[in-house]
């Protein structure tokens, strides 16, 4: 791995844990300066200690984390993997091009601001929470937002987000977008339903969000 690879090979593991720097270097066997040099980029350790951490990480990584991970990344459509802080965990190339810029940009966005996806970002994830998420309850959501994309250009997004529960109880919401008109946008902005919630008890009772192009992407891993 480069140098930046690494930091952000170790950066992710350990927010993908959910662990603070101090529980991830104990976990890690290392002091948390030399953990946040790692992650900084200032330091990268020698090749036993990498091939050491790595296999302390294989035991740690879920299967399901992983996989949710890997279909994201490897995906030819949109897609962004989040956890419920918003932090990005997983892009796909296609995500990636929309916006004009490298993956870790859009990660250190996604931590820092503003989010690539914008303020319906923090909207979406509060409606799911209403639907019934935060009881363990998996509500879709289907969306439009507005935010910039590739050369500071503005760029309307049609967005479906997909909850998954992973090892530990930790959320994951596998987000997929399709670049719309903004005259699509405007329509659902004057419309009052920019943002819709499908509940579990909505899916049991056999309900669906508005298009059948929209309902496609509600397939599992």
């Amino acid at each position: 791995m480069t140098m930046a690879s690494w930091a952000s090979f170790i950066k992710t593991f350990r927010l993908d844990q959910e662990l603070t720097q101090k529980e991830a270097a104990e976990l890690l066997e290392v002091s948390q300066p030399t953990l946040s040099r790692w992650e900084s980029g200032r330091q990268v350790p020698d090749m036993r200690t990498r091939r050491r951490i790595q296999r302390l990480v294989d035991s740690h990584a879920g299967l399901r984390n992983r996989l949710a991970r890997e279909v994201v990344s490897r995906s030819l459509c949109a897609q962004v993997l989040l956890d419920q802080e918003l932090r990005i965990r997983a892009i796909s190339a296609r995500f990636a091009e929309l916006f004009g810029s490298e993956p870790e940009e859009l990660e250190r966005r996604s931590l820092e601001g503003p989010h690539p996806l914008g303020t319906v970002a923090r909207e979406a994830l509060e409606a799911a929470r209403r639907g019934g998420l935060g009881r363990g309850e998996p509500a879709l959501v289907e969306c439009v937002g507005r935010t910039v994309g590739a050369g500071g250009r503005p760029l309307h997004l049609r967005e479906l987000w997909i909850p998954v529960i992973v090892e530990g109880g930790h959320l994951r919401i596998r987000v997929e977008v399709m670049p719309v008109a903004e005259s699509f946008y405007q329509q659902r902005i004057a419309a009052g339903n920019r943002i819709q919630v499908l509940t579990l008890q909505q899916q049991a009772e056999g309900r669906s969000l508005p298009t059948a192009a929209m309902r496609q992407l509600t397939g599992g891993f």
